[in-house]
């Protein structure tokens, strides 16, 4: 994994930016996203989201940043 790391982002800083992100599990760090979607989420540290909308369950680090918190 510390090779794919050191390829994507040589400084060590690995992080992910998207648009969207869903999917019935969800689990992310270091990511920054206009919207997440998902039955369980789980915002790790270094996140940035705008908002996040859930059916079941959601947990968010306090490392982490969230807009909108809603549950569908």
């Amino acid at each position: 994994m510390s090779a794919l790391k050191n390829w994507v982002s040589p400084s060590g800083a690995a992080s992910l930016k998207a648009g969207t992100i869903e999917g019935d599990q969800v689990e992310l760090q270091y990511t920054e996203a206009d919207v997440v979607r998902g039955g369980d989420v789980v915002i790790g540290p270094g996140c940035v989201i705008g908002r996040v909308e859930y059916r079941r369950e959601l947990r968010v680090d306090s490392r982490a940043k969230v807009g909108q918190r809603v549950r569908i």
